[in-house]
């Protein structure tokens, strides 16, 4: 119940949510071996001249961890955390400048955007917690949205008002070069999280998402002003100097408050 409205949850209820938590446990120890299991049939509805230059080009698997019980570095919870009945939570990283989205590059290390400083690379051990960490990219204005290429060699990541693009490689946890601008122009007004994400069949196409710049953004009925909406952009093709958020594009989505989660499905929708 909140404020004048009632919610009915008993619809957001699965009968069979115990079967479904038993069926999907995770593991307290890291597997015995260290074979990676074959990848699973979503690489399917990667274009086959994508995946196969993907799968070539990687020189090292992923790890595969474990759920740690505590981690060594990592300060204690400031609030207990209460999950269902057969999963867990533990903390494996403290002390951050406000985290606001995260990443796994094709290796399985962590890249984090944090508002206020950049994006942060941190190595994950055996044991399921950090063993190193380090600041990737130094620059104050990024402050939510980050996302790789599906070939892994391309960083993109988010201000409020502009997209910028790192060459990226994952055995070094580094990026090479000057960034590029693919996107700017975005209004630096009220929700400024700009969520990217990239396609699964389409690898030359990002989209993102710009929120609105108060709860009741009248200004953008006109759809000229750019906001509060999703919009698509082809990488391959970006002007040098960036593509305008309110000019350019294609129009994804309209009329969405502060869209942040973005994802597709099995069959890239």
């Amino acid at each position: 119940m909140f404020g004048n409205y009632k919610l009915d949850l008993s619809q957001g209820q699965n009968a069979n949510f115990d079967e479904l938590v038993a069926a999907n446990m995770v593991q307290d120890a890291p597997p015995a071996s260290s074979i990676i299991p074959p990848r699973s049939s979503t690489v399917s509805i990667w274009p086959t001249s994508l995946s196969t230059s993907i799968l070539s080009s990687a020189t090292t698997q992923p790890s595969q961890t474990g759920v740690p019980s505590s981690c060594a570095d990592a300060s204690a919870l400031a609030f207990p955390i209460k999950t269902a009945k057969g999963w867990k939570a533990t903390k494996i990283a403290g002390g951050l400048n406000q985290p606001r989205g995260l990443i796994f590059d094709s290796i399985g290390h962590l890249l984090v955007i944090q508002n206020g400083l950049g994006v942060t690379a941190h190595e994950i051990g055996p044991d399921g917690c950090i063993a190193s960490a380090k600041t990737l990219i130094r620059q104050q204005n990024l402050n939510h949205g980050i996302v790789l290429s599906l070939d892994g060699k391309t960083l993109y990541a988010s201000s409020a008002t502009s997209v910028y693009a790192w060459s990226y490689e994952a055995a070094t946890m580094s990026v090479s070069g000057n960034s590029t601008i693919v996107v700017s122009g975005m209004d630096a007004r009220g929700h400024v999280t700009r969520t990217l994400v990239i396609p699964p069949k389409y690898p030359n196409l990002l989209l993102v998402s710009h929120g609105s710049n108060d709860n009741y953004d009248y200004g953008s009925a006109d759809m000229k002003v750019g906001r509060s909406m999703v919009k698509v952009f082809e990488t391959a093709k970006a002007p040098t100097t960036g593509y305008d958020y309110a000019t350019s594009g294609y129009q994804m989505g309209y009329g969405l408050r502060n869209e942040v989660g973005l994802a597709f499905d099995g069959a890239g929708m």
